[in-house]
């Protein structure tokens, strides 16, 4: 596997990432969640740049064996489809969570917006195991594998949606 190192996705959901932020590719070992063969594991976070789907498939078993709670960056519309329709096959319930990458109030009171003049948010999901008792309120629920981000008629959390 190659990668090509990014240091921030500086665009839309719908563009690719601004290779001004980026660096010289270079090859990388990979392996499956499942072949780490976790004697546990209560939370698979994947940001990925446009390979959750294969990774959510590599941890099959995992998921299967352990129903951690699920949270997937989800930005590339072309990927989409297939990505929520894997998830939701999995028996989870699916929520969009979007959050910008720059907040005013940040936890370490940093005033200046290194992404300016863009608005850049990332675009996650989170998904919990059906058979959890807890509810997710102020997320928009995910229940079709062709939901968008774009689609959203309401704000989610205390944030404002980004401009579309």
């Amino acid at each position: 596997c190659t990668v090509k190192t990014i240091n921030a996705f500086a665009g839309t959901a719908d563009s690719e990432p601004d290779t001004s932020y980026t660096s010289d590719i270079f090859p990388v070992s990979t392996v499956t969640i499942d072949s780490l063969a976790l004697p546990d594991c209560m939370l698979i976070k994947i940001d990925v740049e446009g390979h959750e789907l294969e990774v959510l498939q590599g941890a099959a078993e995992t998921i299967s064996t352990h129903k951690p709670v699920l949270y997937f960056e989800n930005d590339r519309k072309e990927y989409s489809a297939a990505l929520l329709e894997y998830a939701l096959g999995l028996n989870y319930r699916l929520y969009w969570h979007l959050v910008p990458i720059f907040r005013p109030n940040n936890f370490f009171g940093n005033p200046v917006n290194q992404w300016a003049p863009k608005n850049i948010w990332s675009l996650m999901v989170l998904g919990i195991p059906q058979s959890f008792e807890q509810k997710v309120s102020g997320l928009p629920e995910i229940t079709t594998p062709n939901s968008w981000w774009k689609d959203l008629k309401t704000p989610t959390r205390n944030d404002q949606l980004p401009k579309k």
